[in-house]
């Protein structure tokens, strides 16, 4: 009979190690593709401000006031503040939409 409980165990064990890697394999794939994508979201919003003449250390302010970072933040920085963020519920800013994606999440999951 403890066989049988300590095989359920590390069955479960495993289970939880299974799911802990694939959260972080997905979480680190999304941060990576994010990162990588042309048309990165801070790079564009910062070009934006430039272009309208704003000098570049203030526009370096408003993009890390208006998405909570800078882009010229060390990536390792960057992926420890958007796991913590993601572990807050916090996911930013949509750019598009000028809202929190939380919200735009919540609104949509109703409909899956």
């Amino acid at each position: 009979m403890s066989t049988e409980v300590g095989v359920k165990v590390l069955w479960l064990y495993r289970r939880i190690g299974m799911a802990a890697l694939a959260w972080f394999v997905s979480i680190s794939i999304i941060f990576v593709l994010a990162r990588l994508a042309p048309g990165n979201p801070a790079g564009l919003l910062l070009s934006q401000f430039l272009q309208q003449g704003i000098p570049y250390t203030q526009a370096v302010a408003m993009v890390r006031a208006y998405l909570g970072f800078s882009p010229e933040e060390p990536i390792l920085q960057s992926y420890i503040r958007f796991v913590q963020n993601l572990f807050h519920g916090d996911l930013g800013m949509s750019i598009v939409y000028r809202t929190p994606v939380a919200k735009i999440v919540a609104a949509a999951l109703a409909w899956t």
